[in-house]
């Protein structure tokens, strides 16, 4: 997998042949895919995405940004942030080919510790839209990574695992206490979310 950024000027990024990492960085900038799983990087500005193309792989990851809302426009999308930081089109897509192609991600910015002396570096779901997304649609993560859904107060809250790709061990805290564990839980294949368990 090739890794290709650019700086705060605007760029023309152009991935090679197989899976790449598009990352314009500052904005203004064209990410062009070609054939392969490319994974096309905005973070903030306005980006052009061409030869976008979920059949192979692609993906477009957000880091930071609450709420993408989706708008289709001349024959694409634009992908825009409710702050309006972010304003990415997308050429030749329907927005619903989109949706299942695009991901949050999140700087691990926590370390849980257990008991053992063993760490897991955590990405943290802050807002009700961050949670309800979670894990759908992410490629497993690497050993010792993980994902948190603080809650400001302790209450009772299930999960299910629709649109996820990969098993999962799910752990429910509370003061820093396991109340409740479920480990390598499997996906859910239904199309239906309401059909998922909980």
């Amino acid at each position: 997998m090739e890794k290709i950024i650019g700086n705060r000027k605007g760029n023309t990024l152009i991935g090679g042949k197989g899976d790449d990492i598009l990352n314009g960085r500052g904005g203004g900038d064209v990410l062009t895919g070609v054939p392969g799983a490319d994974f096309f990087v905005i973070s903030s500005g306005e980006d052009l995405i061409t030869d976008f193309n979920p059949a192979e792989g692609d993906q477009i990851v957000h880091r930071g940004s609450d709420e993408i809302i989706r708008f289709p426009v001349n024959n694409g999308i634009l992908l825009t942030a409710m702050d309006r930081l972010i304003n990415i089109s997308v050429s030749d897509i329907k927005p619903d080919e989109v949706s299942l192609s695009s991901q949050q991600r999140f700087k691990p910015t926590f370390e849980a510790v257990f008991e053992s002396g063993d760490t897991v570096r955590l990405e943290s779901a802050e807002s009700d839209f961050q949670q309800s997304l979670g894990m759908m649609q992410r490629e497993a993560l690497p050993k010792k990574r993980g994902m948190m859904f603080p809650q400001t107060k302790a209450q009772k809250k299930s999960v299910d695992m629709f649109n996820c790709l990969a098993p999962l061990d799910i752990l429910f805290l509370n003061d820093g206490q396991i109340i409740d564990m479920s480990a390598k839980t499997p996906i859910c294949a239904s199309c239906e979310p309401d059909e998922c368990p909980l």
